[in-house]
This record gives C-alpha cells, sequence and structure tokens, in this order.
C-alpha cells in the first residue's frame, strides 16, 4: 500500500532508502501542478476571448437579454485566465504560506471564482 502523506506535510526527513526526501516530493508536485496550470490559463483566456469577439462582432446575438451573463461569464472567465491563474502559479512557487502573494492570491482567487459561480446560478435561473 502506497503511503501518500508526504503531499499533506512538509516534512524534510529521509525515507526507509534515504535517496528522497519528502519535501521534495512536495516541490515536485508543486512544479507539476504549475506546469498543468499554464496552458490551461493560456486556454481559458483564448477561449474567452473568442466568446466576446463573437459577442461583440454578431449584432443579433447582443439583443437577446440572456447574453448579458454570457458576456459576464466570459469577461470573469477571462479574467481568472489573465489575472487568477498567474498570481496562483507564481503564489505556489514561492511557497510562503502566510506572505503577501499568499494573501493577495486568495483575495484575487475567491473575488474571481465567487463572480464566476454567481454568474452561472444567474444564468441557471434565467433559464429556469
Amino acid at each position: 500500500m502506497l503511503n501518500y502523506s508526504f503531499i499533506f506535510k512538509n516534512e524534510s526527513k529521509p525515507d526507509n532508502i534515504g535517496n528522497m526526501n519528502n519535501s521534495s516530493n512536495f516541490e515536485t508536485i508543486v512544479v507539476i501542478n504549475c506546469i498543468l496550470n499554464a496552458p490551461l490559463m493560456l486556454t481559458s483566456i483564448t477561449g474567452n476571448a473568442l466568446v466576446l469577439a463573437a459577442i461583440l462582432r454578431t449584432p443579433s446575438l447582443r439583443s437577446v437579454p440572456s447574453t448579458i451573463f454570457l458576456c459576464s461569464l466570459a469577461i470573469t472567465d477571462f479574467l481568472v485566465g489573465l489575472v487568477g491563474q498567474p498570481v496562483y502559479i507564481a503564489s505556489e512557487l514561492q511557497y510562503s504560506a502566510g506572505g503577501p502573494l499568499y494573501k493577495v492570491e486568495a483575495l484575487i482567487t475567491a473575488s474571481l471564482c465567487g463572480v464566476s459561480l454567481t454568474t452561472m446560478t444567474a444564468i441557471s435561473v434565467d433559464r429556469f
């Protein structure tokens, strides 16, 4: 049975063999997380920019009242990719829990994701 407790602890104890310690495993996971987050950030920016461009270039889409919610969701998700994810990546790579970047990242992430979830709720209520 594998023991994954090193993910949740930030300890520097050698394992039974003495090769690798838990903090290097944790750092590896953080780096992999940041590497996987970078293409998702670019996808979020590109996709939501295309949605906003389609709404702005198509007059028939601008006349539908529910398009306001869709435009709001696209703007919020665009800002998540443009602001939220880069700050998250920088915060993870810096890894200073309680530091100023960590607090800013928590505020930005909570705000943008909260607005995004509220907009999705409004779209659901509007279509119901």
